[in-house]
Parts: C-alpha cells; sequence; structure tokens
C-alpha cells in the first residue's frame, strides 16, 4: 500500500525537473520560429515520462481527496485520534450569523491528518478504488480508457 502524501511529493519532485527542460525547449523553439526556421518537434522519452507523471500526479490528487473527505467526515476516527492525543485542538473566534462563536479547530495539517488515517481504512479506500477499476476494466471498450484504468490499477495496486 503506498503512502499517498509521500509519492505524490516524489512525484511532483520527478515533475519539477522535466517541466523547466520542456519549458526551455518550447521557449527555444519558439525563438526559432520567430526567425522564420522551421524546426521539427517531435514527441521524446522526456514527453512520455512527464505524461505519466502528470497523470500518476493526477490520480494521486483524486485518492489523497478520498482520504481528505475520509478524514473530514469520519467523526469515531477523530475523536480516537482526538482521545490518544494524536489530534490536537485549540479554540479560535469565528462569526457565525453575525455573532461571535468559540470554534475548535484541529491543529494538525490535513496532511498530518492523512498519515494518521489507520491502516485498515486506508486499505479499505485503496480496495474499493481497485475493485471498481477492475469492474471498469470489464466493461471498457475504448482502448485509450482500458490504458487509462490499467494505469490507475497499476498504482492502486503499488
Amino acid at each position: 500500500m503506498i503512502n499517498v502524501n509521500e509519492e505524490l511529493k516524489r512525484v511532483m519532485e520527478e515533475i519539477k525537473p522535466l517541466k523547466i527542460k520542456k519549458e526551455a525547449e518550447r521557449k527555444k523553439h519558439s525563438e526559432m520560429r520567430a526567425r522564420g526556421i522551421l524546426i521539427n518537434v517531435k514527441l521524446d522519452e522526456d514527453d512520455q515520462k512527464l505524461r505519466e507523471l502528470e497523470m500518476k500526479a493526477s490520480f494521486l490528487k483524486i485518492i489523497k481527496s478520498l482520504f481528505m473527505e475520509e478524514v473530514t467526515k469520519n467523526k469515531k476516527m477523530n475523536d480516537a485520534l482526538l482521545k490518544s492525543g494524536l489530534l490536537t485542538t485549540h479554540t479560535e473566534k469565528a462569526e457565525k450569523d453575525g455573532k461571535v462563536v468559540e470554534v475548535e479547530v484541529i491543529d494538525q495539517s490535513m496532511d498530518e491528518r492523512i498519515a494518521m488515517i489507520p491502516e485498515d481504512v486506508q486499505r479499505g479506500i485503496f480496495e474499493g478504488l481497485a475493485k471498481s477499476h477492475k469492474e471498469n476494466l470489464a466493461l471498457l471498450k475504448n482502448p485509450a480508457d482500458l490504458e487509462k484504468e490499467k494505469f490507475e490499477l497499476d498504482i492502486l495496486l503499488g
């Protein structure tokens, strides 16, 4: 099972130099075209790698949003984390309907809270996604859609 936060961070770090390189190439090609020099631009390994990494990052962001949803809606899990002292809160004043009220605010960032999701809950999220991707593979006919589903399933299965 992958650590969504860490994997997304790793993928984004891998994307950064490729984007810089590709942007420099685009700028160079644009300057050449502006001077009337015709060039033949073809996709290379970096283009393919960048495309795959961007697809992976996009899918990891979807998974992360599912984890964030779990963190915000799972009161039982949050209560257990608060009780164990892993989550802490503080009180802030906020305005609601024109009145100042006190609200409890969790001190940990969303990434920290995602990292605290129990393994069985994480596994359930991954298994549910994998199951739906496997079902989709049986239904899809379009080769591009099939390729995307297989790619995402590979990420889920780690």
